[in-house]
């Protein structure tokens, strides 16, 4: 594996040409960054060059607690990967794209679609890429798609097992009944890794995940955020890894930095997906913000499939905001966006 990262390191130093890119979703959580970790390994066991490619600036990387924990934990070196704000050639002179737990172009990708030539995914299927070669499953993490590639080549190491395991530990929130995000091919896998990760070491690492110790309210806005389109609405989800009381800030404020992000993003609905399972029954919010002429409808779309109480709401300028309690817990991001754009498009 040292070889596997050394050599990268140095082909980003050298290579001009005939590499390709392998790269997550937006929000650039655990799951997305080491499962283009995985595939760039899985490509160079098969003699090929794929650069794992992270999808935000290098700078906002240090907002993801957990995930460089475990890469520091193991001593790799980050300069392996390529990110939103290195040169641009790196993108533009790739000969193909592939991507990992997502599977429509986002972001910068989307100026190269044309270059996709893979998807590896665990989300519903957009049906974005026709003719594209995608493997799409029901996994709790997209990277176990890539470990299971990897096993059948006889290329898992110590390294990959230790990731793995501690993301599906990250990704099912240490196997929580109560939010029930894996299956028992999750747990076949969990249960085949043998390495030994104490309960302690296990608490240790989900909190990392929800920490927002320091964290600004514009910090929290963008640090796991995706992009949604309905035939309606430009929607921006994030997801925040606390209930609203653990946040350092009114709600009224918090709708301040809310609204010229949502502005920024060329949307007119922005959502806030809270989850709290630090010290307590796991525990949902859900924040709307949107213009008021659009609000109520919002609401009234989606209110039923989530079970929502009113918590708080305000006004600022055109815009409504209000905070619900979400009584369904199992309802993640995942799957509640499906449900959220065929709700919203049939209104």
């Amino acid at each position: 594996m040292d070889n596997f990262i050394n050599d990268l390191i140095k082909c980003k130093e050298t290579i001009k040409s005939d590499y390709s890119i392998v790269v997550g979703n937006v929000s650039a959580d655990a799951d997305s960054i080491i499962s283009a970790l995985f595939y760039s390994y899985y490509s160079y066991c098969l003699g090929k060059i794929v650069f794992p490619f992270i999808n935000i600036p290098k700078s906002e990387l240090v907002l993801r607690e957990d995930i460089i924990f475990l890469l520091k934990e193991k001593s790799v070196n980050l300069d392996i990967f390529i990110f939103k704000d290195d040169p641009k050639y790196f993108l533009n002179n790739s000969r193909s794209i592939v991507l990992v737990d997502h599977n429509c172009p986002e972001g910068i990708i989307s100026n190269v679609e044309e270059r996709i030539t893979k998807i590896y995914d665990h989300h519903k299927d957009s049906n974005w890429g026709k003719g594209i070669k995608k493997v799409i499953t029901n996994d709790v993490s997209a990277a176990s798609i890539i470990y299971r590639m990897l096993l059948k080549i006889g290329r898992v190491n110590n390294l990959i097992n230790y990731l793995m395991k501690t993301l599906l530990i990250l990704d099912s929130y240490n196997f929580s009944k109560n939010i029930g995000r894996f299956n028992n091919f999750d747990l076949d896998i969990y249960s085949s890794i043998n390495i030994y990760l104490s309960e302690s070491f296990k608490k240790d690492l989900i909190k990392k995940r929800f920490s927002i110790a320091n964290y600004s309210n514009y910090e929290l806005i963008i640090k796991d955020t995706k992009k949604y389109k309905s035939d309606k609405h430009n929607i921006v989800v994030s997801t925040i890894t606390a209930s609203f009381d653990k946040i350092d800030s009114s709600f009224e404020d918090f709708t301040k930095e809310v609204i010229p992000f949502i502005k920024d993003e060329d949307s007119n609905l922005y959502l806030g997906m809270l989850i709290d399972f630090i010290g307590k029954t796991p525990q949902r919010e859900l924040i709307i913000v949107s213009k008021k002429s659009d609000y109520q409808s919002i609401v009234s779309a989606i209110e039923s499939s989530f079970e929502l109480k009113l918590l708080d709401s305000v006004d600022i300028e055109k815009y409504r905001a209000s905070i619900f309690l979400q009584s369904n817990i199992t309802i993640s991001r995942k799957k509640m966006m499906p449900i959220v754009i065929e709700s919203l498009d049939t209104k």
